[in-house]
């Protein structure tokens, strides 16, 4: 993979004692790929950098200030799982 950005739209459902909630979210997702050929000192992983952009309830209201650490947590997972697959499957 090269180094690229992209920002990925989806819909986020957080499960809350016996409520789900659906969230709309905008993500921004840049990819600098690792080096792992080499001298181990010149050696570095991939580097993902991502940012919730915006989050909205299904009435279109932002939410972002309302996000727990744990879904901010899962929303940037799915992000990067996203970005990762892209073109791998059809969403």
């Amino acid at each position: 993979m090269k180094a690229s950005s992209k920002i990925i739209c989806f819909r986020y459902e957080s499960e809350i004692i016996d409520d789900v909630l659906i969230f709309d979210v905008e993500v921004s997702v840049s990819f600098e790929p690792g080096r792992y050929h080499g001298k181990w000192e010149d050696c570095y992983p991939d580097n993902f950098e991502i940012e919730i952009l915006s989050a909205k309830n299904k009435d279109g209201k932002d939410v972002m200030n309302f996000l727990s650490p744990t879904e901010e947590k899962e929303i940037k997972e799915i992000a990067e799982d996203k970005f990762r697959n892209q073109g791998k499957y059809d969403e």
